[in-house]
């Protein structure tokens, strides 16, 4: 969070991974709900829009009811999964 919120800088790869996620902390706005909560479920929904625009493949069996897409996130705490649909 600091990379957006501060435009901190990190070493090596780490710093290209913060790049991708970016765009995605910043959709996802300044929340109530807290803004790493609101980043990791932008970040899953982002890879489940990817999942279709990036696949016509995906992107045709989806539209026609074949395929349907679901994200999730793990929660450490609990052992559970938030689904997202």
């Amino acid at each position: 969070m600091k990379a957006v919120t501060e435009q901190t800088q990190y070493p090596g790869h780490i710093q290209s991974l913060v790049t991708t996620l970016v765009p995605v902390v910043k959709k996802a706005g300044n929340p109530s709900s807290g803004l790493l909560e609101a980043a990791t479920e932008q970040n899953v929904r982002q890879g489940m829009a990817d999942l279709t625009g990036k696949s016509t493949i995906i992107d045709k069996a989806h539209q026609a009811g074949a395929l349907r897409i679901v994200g999730g996130i793990y929660r450490l705490g609990t052992g559970k999964v938030d689904f997202l649909a």
